[in-house]
């Protein structure tokens, strides 16, 4: 598990950082697995801000966001890391 977890996250994390502009759905939940790996592993959520930082800089989650993440793993509140919550606002007219 540990090893495909890696493999994910370095996988995703060249995608990461060669993918620009806005950062992609698979960056970010490539990140939220992170988080999730993480909090199992009992780190704070300024813990996992700091090392999201140090790896993917420009492209880590906010430090509001990463909070998120990390209470939703904590209180496992979530079905899948692959879906983004709606949006409030308008709506895209393309």
């Amino acid at each position: 598990m540990l090893v495909s977890l890696l493999f994910l996250v370095l996988s995703g994390f060249l995608f990461c950082l060669e993918s620009g502009g806005i950062m992609s759905l698979q960056c970010r939940v490539e990140q939220r697995t992170v988080i999730k790996f993480m909090v199992a592993q009992g780190a704070t959520p300024i813990h996992c801000w700091r090392q999201l930082q140090q790896v993917y800089g420009q492209r880590a989650l906010g430090k509001t966001q990463t909070q998120h993440w990390h209470k939703t793993f904590l209180n496992g509140t979530i079905d899948s890391i692959t879906k983004d919550a709606p949006r409030s606002g308008h709506g895209w007219s393309g």
